[in-house]
């Protein structure tokens, strides 16, 4: 069921999105889409540029996660199909 009268989830398109979550615990969450896995990944590169921990591909589905132990700050890499149902 589809919140906008006449559509349904069956015409619309799909389309991969990769999104890079930034986590700082002096801000809110920000999330940040692109529509390459490169480019996401280039990005929380560049966030992440000189944290302690850093790592590719994982559990939970991430692509990229870094985190920063003693700030507590962290970004990740996911992807994700849009134009698919809600599970």
């Amino acid at each position: 069921m589809s919140a906008i009268p006449g559509m349904s989830w069956v015409n619309v398109p799909q389309r991969r999105v990769y999104v890079a979550m930034i986590c700082d615990r002096h801000t809110d969450p920000v999330p940040e889409v692109f529509t390459t896995e490169e480019a996401a990944i280039a990005y929380a590169r560049k966030v992440a540029d000189g944290w302690l921990v850093e790592q590719v591909g994982g559990h939970d589905g991430w692509l990229y996660y870094a985190s920063h132990p003693t700030e507590d700050d962290a970004v990740w890499v996911l992807a994700k199909t849009l134009g698919t149902p809600p599970a």
